[in-house]
This record gives C-alpha cells, sequence and structure tokens, in this order.
C-alpha cells in the first residue's frame, strides 16, 4: 500500500526553512546520501516524511560542540586559559 503524504511531512522549501538551510544543501545531502531520509515520487516531487525526519534528525544529536571528530575532548593543552596579553603601548608622544 502506498504510503500517503503527510501534513508532517516536508517539501524541500519547508524543511529547508525548517532546518535555515538552503534548498541547494538539501539537494546535495540528497545527492551525497548525507541529509535526512527523503522519498521521490513518480511525479519527481522530493517530499521528507516528518516522522523519519524528527528520527534522523535526534540521531545526529551533539552532546557539545568541543568535540572533535573522533568524539574525544580537544587534548588538556588546547583547553586551558590562554596566555594573559601584554597590552602594546605607542612610544608616539
Amino acid at each position: 500500500m502506498a504510503r500517503r503524504q503527510a501534513v508532517n511531512d516536508y517539501t524541500p522549501l519547508t524543511l529547508s526553512e525548517r532546518m535555515r538551510t538552503s534548498r541547494n544543501t538539501l539537494a546535495r545531502w540528497r545527492d551525497q546520501d548525507l541529509g535526512p531520509p527523503f522519498s521521490k515520487l513518480p511525479s519527481g516531487k522530493i517530499v521528507y516524511p516528518g516522522d523519519l525526519f524528527e528520527e534522523w534528525l535526534h540521531e545526529h544529536l551533539q552532546p557539545s560542540t568541543r568535540d572533535n571528530e573522533n568524539g574525544d575532548e580537544e587534548d588538556e593543552q588546547e583547553q586551558a586559559d590562554p596566555a594573559p596579553v601584554t597590552p602594546r603601548y605607542s612610544s608616539r608622544l
């Protein structure tokens, strides 16, 4: 049985507005298999099922922006407070 478009489904326009990204970015993600799941209807129309988008979004939650690509925290040295800055004064009188 075919799935009917639900009220909570997204078009590329409505999803780009929801995610605050461009439709071109969504198209690139579709091409690179990076973005949320979508269906391409026989008419060529792209539809993002709302329930699958919410699952995808939940799977991509990040606990912190401080984690690097490996999921490890940055080196302690990088997390240390920066060295104090000594103000420079002009020698002009």
